[in-house]
């Protein structure tokens, strides 16, 4: 089967609207009917805590919640998987809004996941499940409605094994956020070895090309950049320089400004967008991923 791609994404604007009353500081939690006020309160300390993370943290979050959004408006999704969740903010306030879909955190190191699972307890959250998960040795484990990962790939040198397992854990959907560059950067010796040394990627990001060869065998339903300059990286700025008591008093413009990001098309360099995001759906064996990993030539 060939990869089908549209580029609009269905449901972004309506998508924006919710988002930006959700988060709002006098907004309701769909969460926990049976303690509203301790999902409220869970809910209220992950805003806040995602948006005292700051750098990417709040972008991440709107296009995961639109991509979870998207995926459930086509199929119906009961499940989640994300692997390389680190402290897991996006995902469990996801599980608070939705307590009807289980959710399940995964990282390769055991360690990070303390911290959601400290979480998970404090606030009760029954729908919400902690795996230790490699993708490149990975254990049998249950399969998932969506597997979502969020700047993952880019750490692991085989990618294409990496990328097959996330197709193998998923009954649906598989939904990737990963870094952009264009073919200079992604061929240029001292940006790559930079992309090391400050964040131990093994390649600085992702073509379109390069995007296009590992979701080939899949349908894909759409592949767009994210993280668009200079807005994105204005808001960050922002927020690097926001004292706690005004991120809480801006939080529905903060999280209005982030849904911003969360456009159609694609752009060519890697000046005008740093991030780029797949939604694929999961046929059978052909779906999976077969080209081999990127050599620096590029692709």
């Amino acid at each position: 089967m060939g990869a089908r791609e549209q580029d609009e994404r269905p449901g972004a604007r309506s998508f924006g609207r919710r988002c930006r009353g959700r988060y709002g500081p006098a907004s309701l939690v769909r969460g926990s009917a049976t303690d509203p006020l301790r999902a409220e309160l869970a809910r209220q300390f992950l805003v806040l805590k995602l948006q005292r993370r700051r750098r990417w943290a709040l972008h991440r979050h709107v296009h995961l919640h639109a991509a979870f959004e998207d995926a459930a408006s086509r199929e119906p999704v009961r499940s989640v998987l994300s692997v390389g969740c680190g402290s897991a903010t996006s995902e469990l306030l996801l599980a608070v809004d939705h307590p009807d879909v289980t959710f399940t955190v995964t990282d390769h190191d055991a360690a990070v996941l303390e911290r959601p699972r400290a979480l998970i307890e404090r606030f009760g959250l029954t729908n919400v499940e902690v795996r230790h998960v490699d993708l490149l040795d990975p254990a049998p484990q249950p399969t998932h409605d969506l597997v979502v990962s969020i700047e993952v790939l880019e750490h692991i040198e085989d990618d294409v094994r990496a990328l097959r397992t996330m197709f193998e854990l998923s009954r649906r959907f598989v939904w990737v956020l990963v870094p952009f560059c264009d073919e200079r950067a992604l061929t240029d010796p001292a940006v790559r070895r930079a992309a090391w040394e400050r964040h131990e990627h093994v390649r600085p990001g992702y073509t379109h090309a390069m995007l296009a060869d590992r979701f080939a065998e899949s349908e894909v339903l759409w592949r767009r950049n994210c993280y668009f300059q200079p807005d994105a990286e204005a808001l960050r700025t922002r927020l690097t320089a926001m004292s706690t008591p005004r991120l809480v008093l801006e939080r529905r413009a903060l999280f209005a400004a982030a849904v911003r990001d969360i456009r159609a098309g694609r752009v060519r360099s890697g000046r005008d967008s740093q991030g780029v995001e797949v939604l694929a759906t999961v046929g059978g064996t052909e779906g999976r991923p077969t080209v081999q990993p990127d050599r620096p030539t590029g692709s």
